[in-house]
């Protein structure tokens, strides 16, 4: 399969209106369903002024600017905008990621299963419930999970 992603680089004045990003990336040989976005942030949030990801979710209005290393991912179907970089340079690399699990609804569940019983793991009790929980996670996962 072939790469699928960028470097940009953002200079004083440069932004990225709202877009949605592509629902295949790639060439017909190497394309990928493009479920989950994700900038990589190659310059530090210090080194430059503005230059925001922003992107909505259920959860409100989200305002990213990374330290160098950080990651961010984000459904790929999220209307997002880079905001103009007022000084400095901002330099990110992004790419997509096809989940196993195409539907993002399906996801979400697998997701929320996942959040709970890993949160009752924490509490160190060994609870049936959160080995039920995981149960029912991993099932849904054989059953929506594609190849």
């Amino acid at each position: 399969m072939e790469p699928n992603g960028a470097v940009c680089r953002y200079d004083a004045g440069m932004s990225y209106g709202d877009h949605l990003d592509l629902p295949l990336m790639g060439t017909a040989n190497g394309a990928i369903r493009t479920d989950i976005s994700a900038t990589v942030f190659l310059s530090d949030s210090a080194d430059y002024e503005g230059g925001e990801l922003v992107f909505a979710s259920d959860y409100g209005t989200h305002r990213v600017r990374g330290k160098a290393g950080e990651a961010v991912l984000y459904p790929a179907s999220t209307l997002h905008r880079v905001e103009p970089v007022l000084r400095g340079t901002r330099l990110v690399a992004i790419t997509w990621i096809q989940s196993l699990v195409r539907d993002a609804a399906k996801r979400k569940i697998v997701f929320d299963l996942a959040q709970v019983a890993t949160a009752l793991d924490a509490t160190g009790t060994n609870d049936e419930h959160a080995r039920c929980l995981r149960q029912s996670q991993f099932n849904l996962l054989r059953m929506w999970a594609e190849q």
